[in-house]
């Protein structure tokens, strides 16, 4: 079975938007970036451009914002 907790569709965050989870976002996260980002996965810092999909495990520290 698959829960959603949450969903968002074509959603524009301010340019200051910032995403932290140092524990892991609790649920599997799928996202689909329509901008440049940049994506911190377990400290690691990964530039990604549109059209980058990423799904992220409930426990993995992560975070992201725009560019």
């Amino acid at each position: 079975m698959i829960k959603i907790g949450a969903i968002g569709y074509n959603y524009c965050h301010k340019d200051n938007f910032c995403a932290d989870n140092p524990n892991g976002p609790g649920a599997w996260l799928f996202l689909l970036i329509k901008s440049d980002a940049l994506l911190t996965i377990r400290g690691r810092e990964y530039d990604v451009r549109p059209g980058t999909v990423c799904f992220i495990s409930p426990s993995t520290p992560c975070g992201y914002r725009a560019q």
